[in-house]
């Protein structure tokens, strides 16, 4: 096993963990998440993820963007990104993620295919999702 393997394994395993923690029943109500561009193709330099926030977040407290599609070389199949920023609750708020911050492979390009776009309120190690999306990155025109 590679250590890029022993990474992505890792990656992997710190990811179902955290999903099956952060379960909807432990969350607040969902936000409703919205990717920008609505259709976006594979070498579309960023993303940007916006929601409206549903409370006002204490000390320690984070909002964290991810996204995770299929993984291929050479293209980017998992960005995440947090804020320190903490807006009141009922603001908009957005991030930005791009396709050279990937963490597993990086690349100028996202990787084809469905991806999911996940947006959590984290403290320290822990948190709860808030809100899920799915977007689906096509191939270039």
């Amino acid at each position: 096993m590679t250590i890029k393997n022993k990474r992505t394994s890792a990656l992997t395993g710190v990811l179902v963990a955290g999903l099956i923690a952060a379960s909807p029943a432990s969350a607040a109500p969902w936000v409703d998440v919205k990717t920008s561009p609505k259709n976006p193709i594979v070498d579309d330099s960023s993303i940007v993820v916006s929601w409206t926030t549903n409370r006002t977040l204490t000390a320690g407290q984070f909002y964290e963007v991810t996204i995770m599609g299929a993984s291929g070389r050479g293209c980017a199949s998992f960005v995440t990104q947090d804020s320190k920023r903490k807006p009141a609750k009922g603001k908009r708020m957005s991030i930005r993620l791009s396709s050279y911050d990937d963490i597993v492979n990086g690349g100028r390009e996202w990787c084809q295919g469905k991806a999911s776009v996940t947006v959590k309120v984290r403290k320290g190690k822990g948190g709860s999702i808030i809100g899920m999306s799915d977007i689906r990155f096509r191939s270039k025109p």
